[in-house]
């Protein structure tokens, strides 16, 4: 596989885990990125700086920051970022 296709990878893996939730696992990520989840993981890291977990969680983390201002209460905030 080419640079350009382990970058779409990335970029695809990078917009599910932003979008759902719960999280799809590495191996998930890694099969539709056509990468062995070793493999997968070594790119994404590469490419920016953490883990596909540790992308993940701070997704969520944003998710529930931008919930907490808009909702009425911390569980409906909690609810909505997952």
């Amino acid at each position: 596989m080419s640079k350009r296709d382990a970058q779409k990878g990335i970029e695809q893996a990078c917009r599910r885990l932003e979008q759902q939730d719960p999280a799809p696992s590495l191996a998930e990520l890694a099969r539709d990125a056509g990468f062995s989840p070793g493999h997968f993981q070594r790119l994404f890291v590469a490419a920016l700086g953490v883990s596909p977990k540790s992308y993940g969680i701070a997704a969520r983390r944003r998710r529930l920051d931008a919930a907490l201002r808009q909702a009425g209460s911390v569980t409906q905030a909690i609810y909505e970022a997952g």
